[in-house]
């Protein structure tokens, strides 16, 4: 006895079924004719590629149709109107405010280096490296609560330590310290 063998589904019948009812399809959404025979082309190689993924051969239809719908998705975000900018346009002056953000945000990584080492690695390695947390922990031999408080510890000292020596200028800019994402 041998191994159950899944049916077998017969494209090229499911193709001259179906071809011109999708080709209507994709001509009456798009217009042009030869972007209509490309979607077509486009179904049939996405259903050639993923054949073996279709479990109820019954359902082969509604499964060719659905890949019609998905490609004309697919080519209509690939698509999408792009608007370019006048190079001629002025550029927009930077405030005050944007300028004081901007030094601040520059100094991020110097006062990193001045909190304590246990504090300075935690943050670098989220802020700067981008770790999330459960890689923080994984790095630093801690439990996911204890890798996220040692990060909150850390931005706690970074804002303390910002308020005293920047408080006008964060203010100023209106940037909140504590609010950088958990990841």
């Amino acid at each position: 006895m041998h191994g159950f063998e899944p049916p077998v589904c017969d494209l090229t019948a499911l193709y001259r079924d179906l071809h011109q009812p999708i080709y209507g399809f994709a001509l009456r959404r798009l217009g042009d004719p030869d972007a209509a025979r490309d979607l077509l082309q486009d179904v049939f190689l996405r259903a050639h590629q993923h054949l073996p993924s279709l479990r109820n051969t019954a359902q082969a239809s509604a499964w060719i149709w659905s890949i019609a719908h998905h490609a004309l998705a697919d080519r209509a975000r690939r698509q999408r109107p792009t608007l370019e900018l006048d190079p001629e346009w002025p550029q927009p002056v930077p405030t005050d405010a944007d300028l004081a953000r901007s030094r601040l945000l520059e100094s991020v990584p110097q006062c990193i280096d001045c909190l304590p080492p246990l504090y300075r690695d935690a943050l670098r390695l989220t802020v700067l490296d981008g770790l999330d947390q459960n890689e923080l922990a994984a790095r630093l031999g801690l439990s996911r609560s204890g890798a996220r408080s040692r990060v909150q510890r850390a931005r706690a000292l970074l804002a303390r330590l910002y308020r005293t020596q920047c408080g006008d200028e964060i203010a100023a800019c209106g940037i909140e310290l504590l609010t950088w994402s958990e990841r």
